[in-house]
């Protein structure tokens, strides 16, 4: 169980970009559901806590899932596989944007980028609205 925890939130501090949106985004779609980590209504219930304290909300939302997983230690390894990770790659663009950010290849590529998580945020958005009942209780 902590391998996994691990593992997922390794995976996620390489490969999440675009900020707290698109981490919650991401989340949802790998972790919340039927079979998954967590039901729709713990997920909300995350957000709503997360948004209530100070601080990174997509890493302390990590680490939630981490706690939520494998308590303790599931905590600290989510946090440290969501934060370490990411803090490499960032480092690692850092110094390449300062070697190519003029390029117009580049610049295309970070568009694309950005279109990419605007389009994950709209999805993931999309997904936590309530849907509409089939069958509406009657007097409703």
């Amino acid at each position: 169980m902590h391998g996994a925890i691990l593992k997922t939130f390794t995976w996620l501090g390489l490969t999440a970009f675009g900020g707290p949106a698109a981490h919650f985004a991401i989340f949802q779609r790998l972790l919340v559901g039927e079979g998954k980590w967590v039901s729709k209504e713990e997920y909300r219930k995350m957000l709503a806590a997360v948004n209530l304290i100070p601080g990174p909300n997509s890493t302390e939302t990590a680490m939630l899932w981490g706690h939520a997983r494998g308590g303790l230690w599931g905590l600290l390894l989510a946090g440290l596989g969501f934060i370490v990770p990411a803090a490499l790659v960032t480092l690692l663009l850092v110094a390449l944007y300062q070697e190519v950010a003029s390029l117009p290849l580049i610049q295309g590529a970070f568009l694309g980028l950005k279109l990419g998580v605007i389009a994950l945020i709209a999805q993931a958005l999309w997904d936590l609205l309530p849907k509409p009942q089939k069958n509406p209780r009657p007097g409703c």
